[in-house]
Parts: C-alpha cells; structure tokens; sequence
C-alpha cells in the first residue's frame, strides 16, 4: 500500500523520534514539518532533502493532484519560518 505525502513525513518523524529532530535534520523548523503532516505541499528543494533521507523519490513527497501555491502564500509561510528560527535563535542568546 502506498503512503501518502503526508504518512511518509509522518514516518519519517517517527524514524527522528520528534518534529524538532527532522526539521534540524532538514535545515527547516518544526512548524514546516508539522504542516507538511497536516498536508502542506514541501517545496521542490524540501521534496528533495525529504526523499534523500527517505531512500525514496521527491515525487513521493507530492500530492498527485497538487499545484504550486500562489507567491502570497509562499512568502507567508517563508515569513512565518523566518520567525521560528527567530525565536530559536533569540531564546539560544538569551539564556
């Protein structure tokens, strides 16, 4: 049976033991890898990391019937990222 985009990011987590692992793993944020979980499409460059560690294929990180979304919503996700790692890096300076 073949795993949905979703499942094999899901698997991939629970091979990582936790989102903040994969995410480290793939030089994004735990938020990216939950929406991901949630059915999020990765990006090309994402769909490639992914599937490096996976043994797999990028297209199996991509919902079949999947379009690219618009910039807007490329650029939100991109700020809310931009944020997280923000934060990290604040919450790692101020201790």
């Amino acid at each position: 049976m073949d795993m949905n985009p979703a499942d094999r990011v899901r698997a991939l987590r629970d091979r990582y033991g936790s989102h903040d692992k994969l995410a480290r793993e793939l030089g994004t944020v735990r938020q990216t890898v939950i929406r991901w979980e949630q059915g999020s499409q990765p990006s090309p460059y994402y769909r490639e990391k992914l599937a490096e560690i996976d043994g797999g294929d990028p297209d199996d990180f991509l919902w079949p019937d999947s379009r690219e979304p618009d910039p807007l919503t490329r650029l939100a996700e991109a700020q809310e990222e931009m944020a997280e790692l923000l934060r990290q890096i604040l919450a790692v300076l101020l201790r």
